[in-house]
């Protein structure tokens, strides 16, 4: 850096060399750029200097700064240590007129914005910070993401309709003006500030250009590096380049992954630095490896050290000239812009290209973000200024095909390519508007397109993709056609029309039509017959390519139809087209006889004439022929034109044959053409592709009825569905299969003849507005049940800018709140119910199902009109279209009708009750038309008078219209068509009486009610059928009513044996078990008040594997409790760090911050031991089997996990039933007291005899599971150990009894891999050693119960239990955790812990409706492991959890704690609870000389002396509490006055102890008393679930009513104590409390202001979300990767734990976690919320929510929009707000540990759920 330094700056070497004063002339040029390039041949190597491991590589930011880009900056002010602040002062330049332009350059994930209302097109948005400061705020707004490329939009008039400025950059007219400004620089400053962008531009070029470091570059250097490169090719795996560098550069994973990493994001990394040679090898080794893997290499190559420092110094350059210099000084911004579009004497002019192009046509010589870098430079410069970006704009379309060459060859993505700017310059009208009219831009683009679509047709053939191809050609294609969309955004107005912008549109359209002739005829097929097609056609890319289309299209006819003489041109054109089509077309014709009629009709074979899909010639006519009206020409004119050019019947052919491809697929007749069948029907009928397919064809069939005879046009339909014999009147039945087949498809005639006269909700079909359309497609929406707007908007073509859809949604729906399970929905209002259409034309299959299900249940119950679901009224067809009406009066159609009704009135086969429904429903559709015709003021000239042509052609053999729908059987046809049979019957009559009032002079406004339909004879059966239903039910009632009876009669009469069998069937539950109290008194379940109970029974247990029933007791069957045991940190207090003190003894004791802690749940469904066993082999067998799959395991094995047979649920162990306590204490024979000083003296007697036992504990395992990979000692070897061996002493006389038990053992059932028997017999040698060793105290032995000895099974399955606790603390803790079993004894306290807060959480009462199963089991499971371990390991545990507790003088002889970890703590450091659960089993070992029996705790005086002792403790820390983390809401009515004074009864002498200087933490706390009863009542209610789980006293039935809010005197009354705060106070041990403030260690902590946690410690909840989305957006965005050192918003996110913004890359920012990579996420929770993480995903909206076992689901984030919907990945772009039920229902499933069962749930049922490894 020395050399730097010293180093002349470049603008004195300017001045000194080049010319004196920095006033430089042309002639200057080339050594200015000479002696520029010197100097970053000197520096640039030096600040990208090559590491000798490229995994350390760093962006030199300050270097750069300070070497390179601050003496730039020197030059172009013309002085050194000159910036240009200090240069416009100097100069006297005023300041600058801020930019009216933003054109900030979003990063990818950003967040913008967009006004519905305002915007001009949907490409039109702002930034977060000028979105703040703009009207648009208040408006109906947009907010999506970025994918990286675009600018905001503030400040240009033509991208908003309205409020283009934001406040920011809203032009201020006291600022002078740009050009004023400039004018003051002094004299030669703009010609330097020329020629140094000049030079600084061209540097970049050449570099970023060059395949080697030019000359002017090249610095006399004596060694000459490379580097090894490797770029990113988007074709390989991420995982095949990792391996592949891995293989050859033998490098660790996360180096290799780091590696790829960088080539994924920024497009190349450094993988080696060496000589040529060795980079020669490795890049050889590379590429080879890679190529064995795949069809093509890695591009690796070796490139010079110095020019790949230059080539990153130049994208560096770029990124600094567009967002720091032009920012600094903005009278650079026309300097930029005038040297990369080639000014006047620049020395660019003279090469072919300006440099604007040549940046913008160097795709293929730039890596992914040098990109990015130069388009960020465009759009920073040429795009700023209205003047550059209409040049540039020129210049794009004329550089258009070669970027769209180098996009067909690229294999990068759009977003980096070059020609994706063209959304930037396309979407600008004025632009548009200009490359149209003076550059001919449409026709230069299809041009473009047509001749780079040549490979893939012939001279006249269509389009033809081949298998080999891939997506590149849709790739490009619809590129183009959405390029041409942008340029047709903004449609003309009327008055915008000149006669040179009609010829250059219609020049354009003429060139798109040369496009849409390569589409004509596309996938062309007949039916296969005999033999299954063998290879499956590439249809998906032809269909994609119409839907890339479609918007063009669209866009296409509104430009046609906002001109008359445009309309007229295109509409001739088209028709020139398509009658040129037609010409070249060969049909068959074929006379036709149906009814009384004989026509010439089009033959048509599917098994030999071919149809495509594809036919946009026609379609587009369809579309022009709309616009006729708006033509100066007269209709005749051109129907005459029509009738001469074409043949409407060969016109609709293409329509016509898809319609029947659709009706023969449906039934099966196209399944020998495999797959492409099916998908051709649903894609033509999908919503993005209909409008300009499936609609169009339906208008060419309704414009074909307008121009030809309708009559012929009715049999030309049927002809081609080749119905013609199948409807005659004179059909011979055969019942074939083929008949089945037709009828089938009759059914689809009948609903496109539906289709074809109802649907008229287009503009231009029918007198009907666009509102009119969206309201009846949302109306169809919500008929199918109630939708979410979401749905509405899916299944609903509507320009999202208009907002009227919203308030045709409200109009039409009521609006239901969203859930939490479900988002809001809209149901339908029933005022509509009327306008129903069962066969709406956008309906699909499923569609239709649904609507028919749905509609059928909610009419049950209405009236006939409704329940029928009549054809609704339709709006009236315009004039263009009024001839489609006489289809509904022609013979050919009176004929069809009267045929089905015909045969429904024989019960014929032929007919079905679909064809039935149909043909009804055009009936009614008639009627509708007559009746409307009727009521119409004038009528119409030209009308339907059906009822009278049906009454004289309807007829079948002899019978009318009318009689034929009276003769119509009914009794098999569904409610539906029943009702609409009636309706059109009433219908038709009451047009026939109005018609005959009408004759007559009668006035008839309304319809006449006519008679009762008759249903002839079947109705009489019918009522027959009815009146025996009836009876049957009444018969039924009859004999339910007399069992019920007989029922009530047993049970009276037997009333005291049932009352016998259901108190034996309540004892059989073991989760629900209780004692019974001798006296009904208020039960206490502890100290010497405790209540006398019966004996305790053993209870029973019902397995759910083999469902038999055992009795639970020690030497009977073992049954386990299926169990869940998880890490938690809900309890950890993130806000305070750690203290070096906690890490000494955190080990023994439990610290009062809660930093992890072991979570066991259960869902209480009992096995036996041998059941579960063999349960849990078929599970692992299962899956080694299944190990092959694909998706990972619901339940893995590693660690055993599994679903619990019964209810599923997730566990992971399992926890042994063992029996409860047969007698409590009160049936010892010892009577005499047993008072709290004689307690404490036995104490202090009994720590000199435990300070003589081990002080040495080891690192172990207690058994060798399989699933637990971690080498262990033998079973033998941990036992041995656990004591420090003592001096030999005689074998006792139990070593007959020990040898006898070791032999039982052998015969024990194991989970480990050594033998749990050897275990067992080690064991007992070792209470042989030591049983001499210790004597109980007689003191003990009247207060405990007897010891229960433990048979071998047993004791496996709690050391199997033990273990699986210790080791999710193993992984809590660190790889040397000491004590195995204390980790079980904190885990209970915990899981207690957890019990109480979610009952209080949940509002329930404390013993209130919660399952029992784990209160019960889990206790009694650890009070039995001194039977399974040992009595010495207790008494040994005991010794240390004393120590904070008695004097330290009495463990003078036991002072070592662990070796090397002395350190005890005081009792403000430790939780209170956990050490009172810790002493009350340690306590038991007191009394027993035993060392493998099971002592359980009763309850007695021991146990309340003990909590007395603590309950002290407990004050004293409440006293001294830390008030930072506040007090909650807390009501002040729970305590009195007299708590107050117990308060202030404490306090004092407290005080005068810890001689503070100042007062108590606790004094300066608001409501101090009521926070003091709060944290002592949330202390006892924990005490008072663990006494109750061991004693199983009954509570008091006050403490199960939850509409007790205060139950602190009830508690203390249940555990003995005094009920009130003040007796509370004088129950306290003062001189312990008085002991403990004269430490040196409390007064330190309370000096030092290291206070405890506050007392009332609650769940830590999740952080705070904001209110709205677009708040998160802009707080959480920007997330930088710490491995790239790259700010990428859509990476991030946040931590719901701590806060944390997190990397969530899957590759870049893997840790290594011993000799595997996880995730950064999974890295993150180890320190903050264990196993279960919760990360709101920011650029998408979403909650990835983790669990144990790898298990990873994706679930919506609390925010919904207005229409209470959530948002996943930001789609639908709606403004998000804050949900807080959804939140808290989240928070809820946190804090009370569920999450686990939660994302199981959602991964075995595939809502979004993945399995990350």
């Amino acid at each position: 850096m020395d050399e730097h330094v010293q180093s002349p700056a470049l603008v004195e070497v300017i001045s000194t060399r080049v010319v004196r004063d920095l006033t430089l002339d042309r002639s200057k040029f080339e050594q200015l750029y000479l002696e520029i390039c010197s100097y970053l041949s000197k520096h640039v190597p030096q600040v990208y200097n090559a590491y000798d491991d490229p995994a350390e590589q760093q962006e030199p930011s300050q270097e750069i700064n300070n070497l390179i880009f601050r003496p730039i900056v020197e030059l172009y002010c013309g002085a050194a240590k000159l910036d240009f602040p200090e240069f416009f002062k100097r100069h006297n330049i005023p300041q600058l007129e801020a930019s009216h332009r933003c054109n900030h350059v979003f990063a990818n994930g950003e967040a913008t914005y967009s006004c519905r209302g305002c915007a001009a097109d949907p490409t039109c948005v702002l930034c977060a910070s000028c979105f703040e400061l703009s009207a648009h705020k208040k408006h109906k707004y947009m907010i999506t993401t970025s994918s990286g490329t675009g600018y905001c939009d503030c400040g240009d008039p033509e991208a908003w309709k309205a409020d283009p400025f934001c406040q920011q950059h809203e032009p201020k007219k006291s600022l002078p003006s740009h050009e004023a400004v400039a004018s003051l620089l002094p004299e030669g400053t703009e010609q330097r500030w020329q020629m140094i962008t000049e030079c600084l531009l061209i540097y970049i070029s050449n570099v970023l250009l060059s395949t080697s470091l030019p000359k002017p570059l090249v610095a006399q250097q004596s060694e000459r590096g490379f580097q090894c490169v490797l770029f990113n090719d988007e074709l390989h795996s991420y995982e095949s380049v990792i391996y592949a560098v891995m293989s050859t550069l033998n490098c660790s994973l996360s180096v290799a992954t780091l590696y790829v990493t960088r080539v994924d994001r920024i497009g190349r990394a450094t993988i080696y630095c060496g000589d040529q040679a060795d980079c020669n090898a490795i890049r050889d080794r590379v590429a080879g490896y890679s190529a064995e893997q795949s069809l093509r290499p890695l591009e690796v190559k070796t490139i010079e050290s110095s020019f790949v420092a230059h080539q990153y110094f130049a994208q560096a350059l770029l990124d600094w000239i567009s967002g720091k210099l032009l920012y600094d000084c903005p009278l650079l911004l026309p300097t930029f812009c005038a040297v990369l579009m080639g000014y006047e004497g620049s020395c660019c002019r003279a090469s072919k290209k300006c440099l604007a192009a040549t940046l913008l046509t160097s795709d293929s010589f730039l890596w992914k973000t040098c990109r990015v870098s130069v388009q960020r430079l465009i759009m920073s410069t040429l795009l700023k200024e209205a003047r550059s970006r209409k040049k540039f704009s020129v210049l794009f379309l004329k550089l258009y095909p070669e970027l769209l060459d180098l996009y067909i060859l690229d294999d990068y993505s759009l977003v980096v390519c070059s020609i994706s700017m063209s959304v930037q310059v396309f979407t600008v009208k004025s632009i548009a508007m200009n490359l149209i009219k003076s550059h001919d831009a449409l026709s230069h683009i299809f041009k473009a397109l047509h001749s780079r679509c040549v490979e893939y047709h012939t001279d006249d053939g269509p389009l033809t993709f081949r298998r080999e191809v891939g997506i590149h050609p849709v790739s490009f294609i619809g590129q183009c056609l959405k390029d041409v969309s942008y340029l047709l955004t903004n449609v003309p107005k009327k008055d915008q029309w000149d006669d040179l912008l009609r010829v250059k549109f219609v020049k354009g359209y003429r060139a798109l039509t040369m496009f849409l002739k390569c589409m004509q005829d596309m996938e062309k097929s007949v039916r296969h017959i005999d033999v299954h097609i063998e290879w499956e056609p590439i249809i998906e890319t032809a269909y994609n390519l119409a839907e890339s289309s479609t918007s063009l299209l669209q866009l296409i006819h509104e430009w046609a139809s906002s001109d008359a003489k445009v309309a007229s041109l295109l509409l001739r054109q088209a028709a020139c087209d398509v009658a040129f089509y037609l010409h070249k077309q060969s049909y068959r014709y074929r006379w036709i006889d149906f009814g009384c009629k004989r026509v010439s009709c089009i033959a048509y074979d599917s098994k030999v004439d071919e149809v495509s899909f594809f036919s946009p010639l026609q379609r587009m006519l369809a579309g022009f022929y709309l616009n006729i009206p708006l033509c100066e020409v007269p209709f005749n004119t051109w129907k005459t034109l029509f009738g001469v050019e074409m043949n409407p019947v060969e016109l609709i052919q293409s329509a016509l044959r898809v319609q029947v491809c659709c009706a023969e697929t449906s039934c099966g007749m196209w399944r020998r053409n495999g797959r492409a069948a099916a998908y051709q029907e649903y894609a033509f009928r999908s919503f993005e592709r209909r409008a300009e397919m499936y609609d169009r064809d339906i208008l060419l069939l309704q414009i074909a009825a307008t121009l030809m005879n309708t009559d012929h046009f009715v049999i030309q339909l049927i002809s081609s569905f080749d119905l013609q014999d199948f409807l005659s009147h004179n059909y011979q039945e055969t019942r074939s299969e083929e008949e089945g087949l037709q009828a089938h498809i009759t059914e689809r005639f009948l609903q496109l003849l539906i289709i074809v006269l109802g649907e008229r909700w287009a503009i231009g079909v029918g007198n009907v507005t666009k509102r009119d359309i969206l309201r009846r497609s949302a109306l169809h929406v919500l008929f199918q049940g109630p939708a979410t707007f979401s749905k509405l908007e899916q299944c609903v073509s509507q320009d999202r800018s208009d907002n009227s859809f919203e308030q045709i949604v409200s109009s039409i729906a009521d609006f239901k709140p969203p859930t939490v399970c479900a988002g809001g929905t809209y149901s339908l209002k029933e005022e509509y119910l009327v306008e129903y259409n069962p066969f709406y034309w956008h309906y699909n299959k499923k569609q239709v199902a649904e609507a028919d299900k749905f509609q059928t249940d909610f009419r049950k119950e209405k009236p006939t009109h409704i329940k029928a679901c009549p054809p609704p009224v339709a709006p009236q067809f315009t004039q263009l279209f009024l001839p489609v009406l006489r289809i509904l009066c022609c013979d050919s159609f009176l004929y069809l009708l009267a045929t089905i009704f015909g045969r429904a009135t024989e019960n014929s086969q032929l007919v079905t009750e679909t064809q039935l429904h149909r043909a009804l429903f055009l009936v009614g559709m008639a009627l509708n038309e007559e009746s409307a015709q009727l009521s119409a003021d004038p009528p119409p000239a030209e009308g339907v008078n059906f009822t009278e042509r049906a009454g004289q052609v309807c007829k079948w053999k002899d019978l009318n219209l009318t009689q034929l729908l009276e003769r119509i059987r009914v009794a098999k046809l569904s409610a539906m068509v029943r009702s609409l049979l009636d309706w059109t019957f009433r219908m038709l009559r009451s047009i026939e009486q109005r018609k005959d009032a009408t004759l007559k002079g009668e006035c008839s406004s309304t319809p006449v009610e006519s008679s009762k339909l008759d249903l002839s004879s079947e109705e009489g059966e019918s009522a027959r059928k009815r009146q025996c239903r009836e009876t049957a039910l009444l018969k039924r009632q009859l004999a339910m009513a007399h069992i019920k009876q007989m029922q009530e009669s047993f049970q009276t009469k037997n009333k005291l044996e049932l009352e016998e069998t259901i108190h034996l069937l309540e004892g059989l539950s073991y989760g629900t078990e209780t004692r019974q109290v001798k006296e009904q008194e208020f039960a206490v379940s502890l100290g010497p008040k405790q209540s006398i109970t019966l004996p305790f029974e053993d209870s029973n247990a019902d397995c759910v594997l083999c469902q038999e029933s055992d009795t639970v007791k020690t030497d009977g069957r073992l049954m386990v409790y299926a169990a869940l045991i998880q890490d938690s940190s809900v309890y950890r207090n993130r806000r305070k760090k750690r203290s070096r003190d906690e890490d000494i003894w955190n080990y023994y004791y439990t610290p009062f911050s809660f930093n992890s802690a072991v979570h066991l749940s259960t869902c209480g469904h009992a096995m036996h031991w041998e059941c579960w066993n063999a349960y849990f082999a078929g599970i692992a067998q299962q899956e080694q089997h299944q190990g092959f799959m694909w998706r990972s395991s619901i339940t893995p094995t590693d660690p055993p996990e599994y679903l619990c047979p019964l209810c599923k649920r997730i566990s992971n162990t399992v926890v042994p039933l063992l029996p409860a306590a047969r007698e409590l204490w009160h049936s010892s024979a010892s009577k005499e007291e047993f008072s709290y000083k004689k307690w404490q003296e036995t104490i202090v007697s009994v720590i000199n005899p435990l300070s003589h036992w081990a002080d040495e504990v080891v690192d172990v395992r207690m058994l060798r599971i399989p699933w637990l990979k971690k080498k262990t000692l033998s079973p033998g070897e941990i036992m041995l150990r656990i004591v420090r061996p003592i001096e030999e002493q005689e074998r006792s006389a139990r070593a007959d009894g020990s040898s006898a038990t070791s032999n039982d053992s052998e015969n024990s059932q194991t989970v480990s891999e050594g033998d749990a028997s050897d275990y067992f017999s080690t064991g007992e040698l070792l209470d042989e050693r030591t049983s001499s060793e210790w004597k109980s105290h007689s003191a003990y032995k009247s207060y405990y119960k007897p010891g229960l000895q433990l048979t071998n099974d047993y004791k496996t399955a709690i050391a199997a239990f033990v273990d699986s606790v210790y080791a999710m603390g193993y992984i809590r803790t660190s790889p040397c955790s000491y004590y195995v079993l204390q980790t079980t004894y904190q885990a209970l306290a915990y899981t207690i812990r957890c019990v109480e807060s979610e009952l209080e959480l949940e509002n329930k009462a404390l013993f209130g409706a919660f399952s029992r199963s784990c209160l019960t089991a889990f206790p009694r499971c650890v009070a039995y492991l001194g039977a399974a371990f040992g009595q010495h390991y207790l008494r040994f545990t005991l010794l240390q959890q004393l120590k904070p507790f008695l004097p330290s003088r009495l463990f003078e002889k036991a002072t070592k704690m662990v070796p090397g970890q002395p350190g005890i703590p005081c009792v403000l450091q430790i939780d209170l609870f956990t050490s009172y659960v810790l002493m009350t089993f340690m306590m038991t070992a007191l009394s027993s000389e035993e060392s493998f029996e099971a002592v359980l705790p009763v309850g007695g005086p021991c146990e309340h002396h003990l909590l007395r002792l603590v309950l002290s403790a407990l004050f004293l820390q409440i006293f001294c509490s830390s008030t930072d983390d506040g007090p909650p809401a807390m009501d002040a009515a729970l305590a009195g006055s007299a708590d107050e004074s117990a308060f202030e009864r404490l306090r004092t002498p407290l005080s005068e102890w810890l001689k503070l200087n100042g007062p108590l933490p606790m004094e300066s706390a608001p409501l101090r008393h009521v926070i003091l009863r709060e944290a002592v009542r949330k202390f006892l209610r924990m005490v008072a679930l663990f006494q109750y789980s061991l004693t199983l006293i009954p509570p008091p039935e006050a403490l199960k009513d939850p509409s007790i809010k205060d139950d602190f005197p009830l508690v203390c009354r249940y555990l003995g104590l005094p009920n009130t705060l003040s007796e509370l106070v004088d129950f306290l041990d003062m001189d312990a409390i008085k002991s403990w403030c004269s430490l040196h260690k409390v007064r330190s902590l309370m000096h030092d202001r290291e206070l405890p946690r506050f007392p009332i410690v609650h769940p830590e909840r999740l952080i705070n979300l904001p209110l709205k989305y677009d708040d998160a957006l802009a707080a959480w965005a920007s997330c930088k990767c710490p491995s790239l050192g790259t700010v990428d918003s859509a990476t991030g996110s946040v931590c719901l734990v701590c806060g944390k913004v997190i990397c969530t890359q899957p590759y870049c920012c893997k840790k290594a976690l011993g000799h595997r990579l996880v995730s950064n996420c999974f890295f993150h929770s180890l320190n903050c919320s264990s196993a279960i993480y919760l990360y709101l995903r920011i650029s998408t909206c979403q909650i990835q929510v983790s669990a144990p076992g790898c298990r990873v689901c994706l679930v919506s984030a609390p925010y919904v929009d207005d229409h209470g919907e959530t948002d996943e990945g930001l789609t639908r772009s709606n403004p998000l707000f804050f949900n807080k039920t959804m939140y808290e229902h989240i928070q809820l499933k946190w804090m009370t540990h569920s999450m686990p069962e939660f994302v199981v749930k959602h991964t075995e049922i595939g809502e979004n759920g993945l399995i990350l490894l």
